[in-house]
């Protein structure tokens, strides 16, 4: 494994600012259960990066150190799943989800233990190495790698069609953001298991690093949790009288349809626009 200074520096950077971002939104009584998955998926990176870091300045002899670092940062595929678990939080309700749907957490949760325990029964390395061109997977990466994708793919197919049967301009643009944050790390990580590319195993977390990117644009610029979902929206529109739900710093964050004719238009009043 080979992580420049630069990639380190990155690392350190995203570590720093995104662990004090957590313990500060942390203290925010307002949220959510879909706030907390982000967080979720933000501390996990951060993890993943630390492992890195470790990794860079340990001695290459010192297998079982690097061991115990490796299998820490498999931790790293709860991501795809939290970040399909955030997708359905947002188009189910907003606010929870079933408990049946952390079921979902089960296969990433196995694949921790197995990488844990490879030593035990080599399901996952074959021959251990942190060097892309030098290690052999067993058969369980496939089963953990085809997971990881198919929640990926699943995450962005659920958000873009939930977007194309809304009529809000405002949730095309969070779909686009977090569809494009899904879809780059679902990219790099399809090159880097298919060996097209000699990007080693730091592509895939400097990828999630602009996933975290575009989603926080998506959650604090564009408010991505704040608009309502599209049942909602279609009991907004068929009242009559004109509706409209202001934050208490004077956002809006919903408008229905006969507010837009009746004012919205004349008064460039809209979603994500302060009154």
């Amino acid at each position: 494994i080979m992580v420049s200074d630069a990639v380190a520096l990155i690392f350190a950077f995203y570590i720093i600012f995104v662990t004090g971002f957590i313990i500060k939104s942390l203290k925010d009584k307002k949220n959510e259960t879909i706030h907390k998955l982000y967080y979720a998926m933000s501390l996990i990176l951060v993890i993943w990066d630390l492992m890195l870091i470790l990794i860079k300045f340990t001695d290459p002899a010192n297998i079982t150190l690097l061991r115990i670092f490796d299998a820490i940062m498999y931790l790293g595929p709860f991501t795809p799943v939290i970040a399909l678990l955030i997708v359905l939080v947002f188009v189910n309700s907003g606010h929870k989800l079933p408990k049946r749907y952390y079921c979902l957490l089960i296969v990433p949760a196995i694949s921790f233990l197995v990488v844990c325990t490879d030593p035990l029964h080599h399901l996952y390395y074959q021959k251990f190495s942190l060097d892309i061109n030098e290690v052999q997977f067993g058969p369980y990466l496939y089963i953990s790698s085809i997971y990881s994708v198919v929640c990926m793919v699943v995450s962005i197919i659920i958000m873009i069609r939930f977007a194309f049967h809304n009529r809000s301009r405002l949730c095309l643009k969070q779909a686009l953001l977090f569809s494009v944050g899904n879809a780059i790390p679902l990219t790099v990580n399809v090159i880097v298991s298919l060996r097209n590319v000699n990007w080693g195993v730091v592509a895939t977390p400097l990828s999630f690093i602009v996933t975290i990117i575009l989603h926080g644009y998506a959650i604090y610029k564009l408010h991505f949790f704040d608009i309502r979902p599209i049942a909602m929206q279609r009991v907004l529109d068929w009242i009559s009288d004109g509706y409209l739900d202001v934050s208490e710093n004077g956002l809006v964050i919903n408008c229905n349809l006969p507010f837009r004719e009746m004012f919205g238009k004349q008064f460039g009043i809209s979603e994500n626009v302060y009154l």
